[in-house]
C-alpha cells in the first residue's frame, strides 16, 4: 500500500496475537517495524516471519514496563533513522506468564490491582512518554494504545482489575490527546471484545461448553473476532486516512458495545 513509507513503527508485545499482526500490517504498508517481546524465542520467529515476506522488521527483547526495557527498545527505534512516527502500545493482559490474576473483588487483595495495572498501564505510559519529545518535536506522530471491551464496560474472562487497568488508558488517551494535538500528535485506543487470539482461544476453549456458548451469546455477530481484525483498526488509526481523529476509542467488538 505504500501509506507508511519511509516510516518508523515501533508495536510493543509483537511476538504473536494482536501485536503480530498489526506489525505485519505497518510493514506491508511500508513502514520499518520494530517488535518488542520479553520471550526471546516467540519474538525471533515472529520477525523472521515478516522477513520472509520481504518485509522490514527488526525485533528487541525487552520488558516495557520496567525503564531500562522502555529505552532500549525506543532508543533502538529512533536508532534507525533518528526519529519515530508510530507506537502501537500492545503490551497486556489480565494475568502473567506465572500467576492468574483473580477475577472476583472477593479474592483479590491489592497488590493483585497493582500487579495488573503494571501489566497494562505501566509499559504504555513509559513508552509514550519516551517516544513523545521527538514527535513534538517534528510535529508530527500516531500514538495507539490497546485497551479493551473490559475498560468499557466489564471484563467476563479478566476481572475488574484488568477492567480497572484498560479503563486506565482510555483515561489516558483521552486527556494526553488533547494536550498532545498541537504537536500534530494524535493519541487513539482501541477497544477488542472477545478476541481468539492463541492466548484468549486457550482460556476459551478450557471453559465448559454451554459457558463457550454464553459467551457467544453476548455478541451480536455471533462469533469471536481475529487479531487480524484488531490489527486494521489498529493500522487505520496509524494512517494518513484517520489524521482528523485523536481522543478516539475504536471499539473491535462484534456489536456488544455501541454507547
Amino acid at each position: 500500500m505504500g501509506e507508511l513509507d519511509g516510516q518508523v513503527a515501533v508495536v510493543t508485545g509483537s511476538g504473536r496475537g494482536i501485536g503480530a499482526a498489526t506489525a505485519r500490517l505497518l510493514a506491508r504498508a511500508g513502514a520499518t517495524v520494530v517488535l518488542n517481546d520479553v520471550d526471546a524465542a516467540v519474538l525471533e520467529a515472529a520477525v523472521q516471519a515478516l522477513r520472509a515476506e520481504g518485509l522490514d522488521a527488526q525485533g528487541v527483547v525487552a520488558d516495557v514496563r520496567t525503564a531500562a526495557g522502555a529505552e532500549r527498545l525506543i532508543q533502538t527505534a529512533l536508532g534507525l533513522r533518528g526519529r519515530l512516527e508510530v507506537l502501537v502500545n500492545n503490551v497486556g493482559g489480565s494475568g502473567t506468564r506465572d500467576r492468574a490474576v483473580p477475577t472476583s473483588v472477593l479474592r483479590m487483595e491489592w497488590d493483585d490491582m497493582l500487579e495488573t495495572f503494571r501489566h497494562n498501564v505501566e509499559g504504555m505510559f513509559r513508552c509514550t512518554r519516551l517516544a513523545l519529545p521527538g514527535m513534538c518535536e517534528r510535529r508530527y506522530g500516531r500514538i495507539v494504545s490497546v485497551s479493551s471491551l473490559a475498560g468499557r464496560s466489564r471484563s467476563l474472562l479478566g476481572g475488574p482489575a484488568y477492567a480497572a487497568a484498560k479503563a486506565a488508558i482510555i483515561g489516558f488517551t483521552r486527556h494526553t490527546s488533547a494536550e498532545l494535538a498541537a504537536f500534530n500528535v494524535t493519541i487513539n485506543a482501541v477497544a477488542p471484545g472477545l478476541i481468539l487470539s492463541e492466548r484468549v482461544r486457550a482460556r476459551v476453549e478450557g471453559r465448559a461448553p454451554e459457558v463457550q456458548r454464553e459467551l457467544l451469546r453476548t455478541i451480536p455477530l455471533g462469533r469471536g473476532g481475529e487479531s487480524e481484525e484488531v490489527a486494521a483498526a489498529i493500522a487505520f488509526l496509524c494512517s494518513p486516512a484517520a489524521s482528523y481523529i485523536t481522543g478516539a476509542v475504536l471499539d473491535v467488538n462484534g456489536g456488544v458495545w455501541v454507547g
